[in-house]
């Protein structure tokens, strides 16, 4: 095995400004980070999903809202962030 890749990675428990979950679209990924950035959120836990919010709102399965919804508790618990965060966006293939 060839390591590929290295770094520290500090070993404190964060607290997070938010859990953002948006779709796994990386087109949006630019356009996203700024947005953050403006409204001040620099740390944060992110759920990417295909089709984002559809999971939680109008899922294929039931299962698929409650893995989002899991993966929010798990931001929760552990990085207790002040907002949450949906992006959607038109046209989703999901």
């Amino acid at each position: 095995m060839q390591k590929l890749f290295h770094f520290d990675c500090p070993q404190e428990v964060y607290q997070a400004d938010a859990c953002v979950i948006s779709c796994f679209d990386f087109r949006f990924d630019v356009q996203l980070r700024k947005f953050l950035k403006r409204r001040g959120v620099a740390v944060y836990d992110h759920v990417k999903i295909p089709g984002s919010v559809k999971a939680i709102a109008a899922p294929d399965r039931e299962s698929d809202r409650e893995f989002v919804l899991g993966m929010l508790r798990t931001s929760i618990r552990l990085h207790r962030p002040r907002r949450l965060l949906l992006f959607a966006h038109i046209e989703c293939g999901a």
